[in-house]
């Protein structure tokens, strides 16, 4: 079993009731433009040119999750440039609105993942292990669960359903079949 698929199973573990899943659909995004509206306030000069915050968190976000799934990070390069661009919207009000608005998107698309969590009756997947993993897969599980309704990704899908159903046959969650490594 690969990495991504490990954490990909770790997280669908954790999300297996399909209103937790659509809490996250929303929550998710909300989340992620909350982090990339916080670095917005944030800018860096590398040989002239002025660099946001937003635009570093995102590219280095993109890369880690090349490294995982090229397929779902080309889905997901496109909405990300979205949430850049609202972020640096947003950012353009100053530092203090951008903190402001980036903290209470932040928090807000929690209480989303919170509620879904309270319907489903587990915990997040953040709790299981690694938080920072947790979080990193969060976007790309999305995603995936997207493109599963949409009738795509038949292998990931298959792998996540095969594996779910042996887990749940042994009694066991995914974080207790195989750690997931912490990314280097």
């Amino acid at each position: 079993m690969t990495r991504w698929q490990q954490m990909m199973l770790d997280y669908g573990s954790a999300h297996r009731n399909r209103i937790n899943v659509w809490m996250h659909v929303v929550g998710v995004p909300i989340i992620v433009l909350g982090v990339l509206t916080t670095a917005a306030a944030a800018s860096t000069t590398v040989a002239g040119i002025t660099v946001s915050g937003a635009w570093l968190v995102a590219v280095a976000g993109l890369v880690f999750y090349w490294g995982l799934d090229r397929n779902l990070t080309a889905v997901i390069a496109p909405v990300m440039l979205v949430e850049i661009v609202l972020a640096q919207a947003i950012a353009s009000a100053g530092a203090s609105a951008a903190l402001a608005w980036g903290i209470g998107m932040f928090v807000g698309g929690f209480v989303f993942q919170f509620i879904g969590h309270a319907i489903e009756g587990r915990k997040p997947a953040l709790m299981n292990g690694n938080p920072i993993v947790a979080m990193m897969t969060a976007p790309l599980f999305i995603v995936a669960e997207l493109l599963f309704v949409a009738g795509k990704r038949a292998d990931l899908e298959d792998f996540l359903s095969v594996e779910l159903a042996r887990l749940d046959a042994a009694g066991a969650d995914a974080a207790d079949a195989v750690p997931v490594p912490t990314p280097a």
